[in-house]
């Protein structure tokens, strides 16, 4: 299983064959997040002004976890073609569970750190892939909760060090994205008028192609993860692998991990 075994690479290479329909995914959400920052209508008053301006950056940073949201879901329909039809349809119908599965996360780990730092720990390392299977899987909240706590029965020293690595390396991604703002800055400075148009519209852009790198990799660490929970759980020669592909593959196929 290379999303199990090299979840980087396997990440990596599904990010490169995925960019042309992801930018099709999040250029209408970064084009909606540049007009809630530069289209402002001008007030009378500052009092006005600055209302209108704190209203604009709450819409923003809305409009900017909804992007989060479809470069998540277009990744998952580019690894598994399990999800369907339009991905801006599909993420608007999964964004009531998606949040409440992430308050429910969040309110368990704090939990557990409120009792004593270790069960946090194990909470937040057991409960890593609840948003994935809320988002992807039409889970409820609950569901997901459980699906995750599942999957990774036995493996949370497994989701440690791969959060610990994947983190290192994900400031690799953030250098390297702080380099391309840095260049699209440089160039909108060129663009007199309409640097700032353009600086808003490309950061958006920019932060989801970052994100999108993340997301690659988890996904291949977490298809690579349940195919082997599926494996596990099924009590004939024979499972589906639920990676959307519609094969069949025998057990004895397959490696198990480690």
């Amino acid at each position: 299983m290379a999303g199990l075994d090299s979840p980087y690479s396997t990440g990596v290479k599904l990010w490169w064959r995925s960019l042309v329909p992801l930018l099709g995914a999040v250029w209408p959400v970064a084009l909606l997040i540049s007009l809630a920052y530069w289209l402002s209508p001008e007030s009378s008053t500052e009092e006005i002004a600055d209302t209108t301006s704190t209203y604009l950056a709450i819409a923003a940073l809305v409009l900017g976890a909804y992007g989060i949201m479809v470069t998540g879901t277009t990744m998952s329909q580019q690894y598994t073609k399990f999800i369907r039809g339009n991905v801006h349809i599909w993420t608007l119908r999964r964004i009531v569970p998606w949040a409440l599965t992430w308050v429910l996360v969040l309110t368990a780990t704090l939990m557990g750190y409120v009792l004593l730092i270790f069960p946090g720990v194990i909470v937040a390392l057991r409960l890593f892939w609840a948003d994935e299977y809320a988002l992807a899987h039409r889970a409820g909240p609950f569901r997901a909760i459980k699906q995750s706590w599942e999957i990774t029965k036995g493996e949370a020293g497994e989701v440690f060090v791969f959060q610990l690595v994947t983190g290192f390396l994900m400031w690799g991604v953030f250098l390297a994205g702080f380099g391309v703002a840095s260049a699209v800055v440089a160039f909108a400075s060129l663009l007199g008028p309409l640097g700032m148009p353009f600086t808003s519209f490309a950061m958006p852009l920019v932060l989801f192609l970052g994100y999108a790198v993340m997301h690659s990799v988890e996904l291949s660490k977490f298809y690579g993860m349940r195919a082997m929970h599926l494996r596990g759980k099924s009590p004939v020669g024979t499972i589906s692998l639920g990676l959307g592909d519609g094969q069949r593959r025998p057990r004895s196929a397959a490696k198990p991990a480690g």
